[in-house]
């Protein structure tokens, strides 16, 4: 079982995609990609590359956002990406409260 991130509740959460097709090559989805994350209160927010300036193209294949992790408790997301260059991702990370706040 792959490790979960945890970050600090305040901080800047990164979640990520790398989109190859099947000889490994990167390659950007014909449509997308699409994130969406749930806070730890069941709050979804969907976020569409290149319509939402949030999602930031990295390179060819690699796109990335950062949440605001402002809740604690346990997030989830899910990135993916259609059309002839399809990929998918999902996964999710911890935010730990800031015990000096």
């Amino acid at each position: 079982m792959a490790e979960i991130n945890s970050y600090v509740r305040g901080t800047l959460a990164r979640i990520a995609i790398s989109i190859k097709n099947a000889a490994g090559t990167d390659v950007d989805p014909t449509t997308g990609p699409t994130v969406k994350y749930r806070n730890p209160a069941g709050t979804v927010t969907t976020k569409v590359y290149p319509t939402d300036t949030e999602v930031v193209k990295d390179s060819v294949g690699d796109f990335h956002i950062d949440v605001d992790a402002d809740s604690e408790g346990k997030w989830s997301y899910y990135w993916s990406g259609i059309g002839t260059n399809k990929g998918a991702d999902k996964g999710e990370f911890i935010v730990l409260d800031d015990v000096f706040a």
